[in-house]
C-alpha cells in the first residue's frame, strides 16, 4: 500500500454496490481485512494510486497543497468542509512545510477554506522559485 501516508479527509461518495463487493472481495481473497466501508474505500482508492504509480502512468503527487491544486483544477473543490477536516488539511501542509523549512501558515483553529486556497498559492510560488 502507499507508503506516503498522510492524514486522511473525510470524502462522501455514491458507488454502485456490485463494484464495492467486487472490491471487498478481492482483498478478502488476498486475506486483507476489511473492518468499515470506510476502510474498504480508502484501501480501494490507495490500491488503486498505488497501481497508478508502479505503473508509471502518474507521478506521486508529493503534497497536500499540490493534491489540492490538482483537486482543483479538475473542478473538485473543498469549499465548505467540515472543522475537522479543515483542521486535518492545515496540520497535513504545515507538517509538509515544516519539513521543507518554510514557515507554517495561519493558525489552525482558525483556519478556513479561503487559508487553505492562500497556503495553496504561497507553496505554489515557492516551488516555482525553487531550484
Amino acid at each position: 500500500m502507499t507508503l506516503h501516508k498522510g492524514r486522511k479527509i473525510t470524502v462522501e461518495a455514491r458507488v454502485d454496490p456490485r463494484s464495492l463487493a467486487t472490491v471487498a472481495s478481492a482483498f478478502s481473497k488476498n486475506n486483507i481485512p476489511i473492518t468499515s466501508r470506510s476502510q474498504l474505500i480508502s484501501l480501494a482508492v490507495e490500491t488503486f494510486c498505488d497501481s497508478l504509480v508502479d505503473n508509471k502512468v502518474v507521478p506521486w503527487v508529493e503534497s497536500t497543497t499540490e493534491a489540492l491544486q490538482i483537486l482543483n483544477s479538475v473542478g473538485i473543490r473543498f469549499t465548505e468542509l467540515s472543522k475537522r477536516n479543515l483542521r486535518t488539511l492545515a496540520l497535513q501542509i504545515n507538517s509538509e512545510r515544516s519539513l521543507q523549512g518554510l514557515s507554517e501558515i495561519q493558525e489552525i483553529p482558525e483556519l478556513t477554506s479561503e487559508l487553505i486556497d492562500e497556503a495553496i498559492r504561497k507553496h505554489a510560488q515557492s516551488s516555482e522559485v525553487a531550484p
